[in-house]
């Protein structure tokens, strides 16, 4: 179980990779809840978390194809709500550490957003500057298959 932080009140509030750690609604709704009560009216939240797409949605049969980018994610329950996916990291080719997250469908996610209060709402994966050129192909599975949201 979660405790909010009551830190304040904020312009910006920013969430990174936290929302995938909680395994189950009410746990998610409240880290939602704590966010929306420390945005300044006229502020915003925003937040970087796996792509639920990944799992729900893409055609991936063969998840190293993100290994180039440092991580390799695997399955471990792909038939619970939410999905239990465990992620590997690399450097160099060498393994660092591992870790579980619980990865929730878009539309669970937005209701808990709604719940918690929020308005205004929009998914947005990455994309490279337009001032940057790929010529090595290295963002091309980023790109097509976004790890994040």
């Amino acid at each position: 179980c979660i405790s909010p932080l009551n830190l304040g009140h904020f312009d910006v509030v920013y969430s990174a990779h936290l929302l995938n750690y909680f395994k189950n609604e009410h746990d998610l709704l409240k880290a939602y809840k704590s966010m929306y009560d420390q945005t300044k009216y006229g502020g915003f939240s925003a937040g970087v978390m796996v792509n639920p797409d990944m799992y729900y949605i893409y055609d991936i049969h063969d998840y190293s194809i993100y290994r180039k980018y440092g991580f390799q994610p695997r399955i471990i329950d792909k038939f619970s709500m939410p999905i239990v996916v465990e992620y590997d990291l690399f450097y160099e080719n060498k393994h660092l550490l591992s870790f579980e997250n619980f990865i929730w469908q878009r539309e669970f996610h937005e209701k808990q957003i709604l719940k918690a209060g929020f308005r205004n709402f929009e998914w947005i994966n990455p994309i490279l500057d337009s001032n940057f050129e790929d010529v090595n192909g290295f963002f091309d599975v980023f790109l097509k298959f976004p790890p994040t949201s």
